[in-house]
C-alpha cells in the first residue's frame, strides 16, 4: 500500500497510509487528480495545524482498524472526546470541514451542540469565545424584539 506524507500549517510531516489518507474527501480528490504512484508525495494542508492534524489521523487510524470492534471504536470516540477542550473541539470541526473527514466533523459538531444546548446567548459567546458585533443598544432593541424567543413562557 502505499504511503504519502501530510505536511501541516506549522510544516510538521506526518506520514501515512493510503487508507488512511483517504477517508478526506478532499485527500481523495487530490490523489485522485494529482497523485501518481510515488510514495513521494507531499500533500500540504495549509489550513491545518500539526497538533490537530495528528488528532485527525489518530481519529482516522481508529476508524480503519479492522480488529476494533464497532463498541470499542464508540468508547474510543466518547474518550477523545471528552478530553478536549472547546477551543480544540473547534479547530477540528473546521479542519474536518476543510478536509471532508465527515465522520470526525459530525462528532466534533454534536460535542458542540451538546455543549451550548440550553445555554443563553451570552453563555455561548463565552464558550465559543464570540465577541458579540452588537453595540448594548441594538442587543436591547433585538431582546425587546424577539423576547417571545428568550422567554417562550411569557406567550
Amino acid at each position: 500500500m502505499r504511503t504519502f506524507q501530510l505536511k501541516s500549517s506549522d510544516n510538521k510531516i506526518f506520514k501515512v497510509s493510503e487508507e488512511i489518507a483517504i477517508q478526506s474527501a478532499v485527500i481523495k480528490n487530490f490523489l485522485e487528480d494529482f497523485g501518481s504512484d510515488s510514495d513521494e508525495i507531499v500533500i500540504p494542508l495549509p489550513n491545518v495545524r500539526g497538533r490537530i492534524l495528528e488528532m485527525m489521523i489518530e481519529w482516522m487510524v481508529k476508524h480503519v482498524d479492522e480488529e476494533l470492534t464497532k463498541e470499542e471504536v464508540e468508547d474510543w470516540e466518547n474518550k477523545f472526546m471528552n478530553d478536549l477542550n472547546m477551543e480544540v473541539t473547534t479547530e477540528l470541526v473546521m479542519a474536518a470541514n476543510y478536509l471532508e473527514v465527515i465522520g470526525l466533523l459530525h462528532r466534533t459538531c454534536q460535542s458542540i451542540a451538546d455543549h451550548i444546548s440550553g445555554k443563553s446567548p451570552e453563555e455561548i459567546r463565552r464558550i465559543l469565545n464570540i465577541t458579540s458585533d452588537f453595540t448594548p443598544e441594538e442587543e436591547a432593541e433585538i431582546r425587546r424584539q424577539n423576547g417571545w424567543v428568550l422567554n417562550p413562557s411569557t406567550n
